[in-house]
Formats: structure tokens, C-alpha cells, sequence
């Protein structure tokens, strides 16, 4: 099976065509938040280098949240075109999931971290044992002092991760010592291969999506819709 998969929620913009479990091309692209622009030149890109086509796609995977509303929102849209136009199977993959999948280090928390924005980050924790990838907390926002201090109380070895953290890394790591290890920075960008991936074991699962009713997971409710519903409601 040959799958298509894509992010457009983190700072960076990446694809990735894997086929059997095999990672045939990635491109990942960190130019700003242009990713309305970028994604559709990294997606045919990909297909280049590895002299595919659309019509040799077997299945469209997208990571859909949380992560920035805009890049939410191009990632759910341009899925859900290509599947569309060009009559594909789709599978949406949770975004920190896909995050997750850059640590797999057993016997500790695996605490990925997407940029919220309001001093905020979104987060999920993960183990992995077995091989497997376990999601031990679903998905949350949450302040920085507040994450530190639910981690100080599970008293084990953390792995922390992801986009937005550099600014809040001293306090941190002053908060929990040496029982965090904070990772650099190039482990904080979604790949698009963990999301082909992911997708691929839901694929054998037959737990495919439905692009009609394919929708972005944000977790928190735009900024611009909370100011619009503040302006013309609270009257």
C-alpha cells in the first residue's frame, strides 16, 4: 500500500510517501507559517522524487490537530480535496500522536509539546513498552508551571519535547531537575512519515475515515471566534 501522508498543524510543513512500512521520500520545510502556500509543492515534490503519482496513491493520511488553527484547518481542507478529486481512501492522525512517534524510549513519560499559544501548550503523555506506543493522557492545554508541577508528582523520568518550549525550558527544568530531560529542538517537528505510519496500522485495522465528515480536532476554540461571539452575543 502506498500512503500519502502529510502535517500542516506544527511550525514545520512535511510529507512523506511510505510504502510497506518503508519510507520511499520525506521533505520537511520550516519557513514560517506559510503553510497555505507550502503544502501542496511539498506534497507533489515528494510524489517526484519518488516518481509516483496521485493515481499510484493507494491512501491520503493528515495529521488534524490540535496545533495552530490555521495549519488545522489547510491540513483537514487539502486532505480532504485529494481525496476527493482524486477518489482516495483517508485516515486523519492525531498530531501529537504523530509527534510522539520522534521519542521511543521506554521506561520514562514521553511528553511531546505543540505551541498553544496564551502561554499554553498542547500535550498528551505517551510510554513506550514493547514497542508499542502507549497514550497514557489524552490530549490537554496547559500552562507551563502547571505541566511541571503534574510531572513532578508522577516522580519518573520525563522526556519533553516540541515546539514553543525553549522559552520556558530554564524554568522548567529549575522546577523539575534532573528528572526531566528536555531534547533539542529537532525533536519537535511532526514528520511526515510517523503520520503515514500511523496511518498505515489503522489502515490494517480497516479504521479508515470519512472525508465528508473529516473535521479539525483544535481542542480550544479559535481566538477569532471567541471575540466575534463576545462582540456580537454579549450584548
Amino acid at each position: 500500500m502506498l500512503i500519502l501522508g502529510f502535517d500542516a498543524t506544527a511550525i514545520a510543513c512535511s510529507a512523506a510517501l511510505i510504502e510497506d512500512n518503508k519510507i520511499i521520500s520525506e521533505i520537511s520545510l520550516n519557513r514560517g507559517s506559510k503553510h497555505s502556500e507550502q503544502l501542496l509543492p511539498v506534497i507533489d515534490n515528494v510524489l517526484k522524487l519518488a516518481r509516483k503519482d496521485m493515481n499510484q496513491v493507494d491512501l491520503i493520511a493528515l495529521s488534524a490537530g490540535p496545533g495552530s488553527f490555521t495549519g488545522v484547518r489547510i491540513a483537514a481542507a487539502t486532505g480532504k480535496a485529494l481525496a476527493q478529486a482524486s477518489n482516495k481512501k483517508i485516515i486523519h492522525i492525531n498530531s501529537l500522536d504523530a509527534l510522539a512517534q520522534n521519542v521511543k524510549i521506554e521506561n520514562a513519560l514521553i511528553v511531546p509539546l505543540l505551541d498553544a499559544r496564551k502561554n499554553e501548550f498542547y500535550t498528551a503523555w505517551y510510554r513506550f513498552q514493547n514497542g508499542k506506543m502507549e497514550k497514557v493522557k489524552n490530549d490537554y492545554a496547559v500552562s507551563p508551571d502547571n505541566l511541571a508541577e503534574e510531572l513532578k508528582s508522577e516522580n519518573e523520568k520525563v522526556y519533553l519535547f516540541g515546539e514553543g518550549l525553549e522559552k520556558y525550558a530554564k524554568g522548567i527544568k529549575e522546577s523539575l531537575g534532573e528528572q526531566v530531560v528536555i531534547l533539542p529542538a529537532e525533536f519537535g517537528s511532526i514528520k511526515g512519515s510517523a503520520v503515514s505510519l500511523l496511518a498505515e496500522e489503522k489502515a490494517e485495522k480497516g479504521e479508515f475515515s470519512n472525508y465528508y465528515t473529516l473535521a479539525p480536532v483544535y481542542l480550544r476554540r479559535p481566538e477569532a471566534e471567541i471575540t466575534w461571539e463576545a462582540k456580537h452575543c454579549g450584548r
